[in-house]
């Protein structure tokens, strides 16, 4: 599902990048209905991975303070029993765990915030389409009006 989804939303972003300055009001709007509904997919994968993030993250703390208190149970002094914690902590994996789960999370948000930025800047093209339609048709009805007004005399 995450590849999916990002998969789609590059497709939309990379057709928008190739035909933003051609694209029609209706192709822009269609462009930006379907990024918004994988978006929406996105910001659930974006939970997920930080949920994910979290969970490894206690479950790095809770066996460093495992191995911490069985080593100052054995008669290591605090000091000591924090280091060899922590090395046995390297060495379980669950350091790299977390810090897989992290780049996940971060990677996943930053590409959120990017979606939504793109978002908005289609947002933005179209509301300028608009009014440049308005516009045209403002103005192709004044000349239309000027040419019927010649027109009488």
């Amino acid at each position: 599902m995450v590849e999916e989804t990002i998969k789609n939303i590059e497709a939309s972003l990379d057709w928008y990048a190739k035909n933003c300055e051609v694209a029609t009001i209706k192709d822009l709007m269609r462009m930006s209905d379907k990024v918004s509904i994988w978006s929406v997919t996105l910001a659930s994968i974006v939970a997920q991975a930080d949920g994910h993030y979290l969970i490894d993250y206690f479950n790095r703390r809770c066996y460093e303070a495992e191995r911490q208190s069985f080593h100052v149970a054995n008669g290591d002094s605090q000091a000591i029993s924090k280091e060899k914690a922590l090395l046995e902590t390297k060495n379980s994996g669950l350091r790299q765990n977390e810090i897989d789960s992290q780049v996940a999370a971060k990677s996943s948000q930053l590409m959120l915030r990017q979606v939504n930025k793109v978002l908005d800047s289609v947002r933005q093209r179209i509301s300028f389409l608009k009014m440049e339609y308005e516009s045209q048709k403002y103005l192709n009805n004044t000349q239309n009006q000027n040419s019927n007004d010649n027109n009488r005399y």
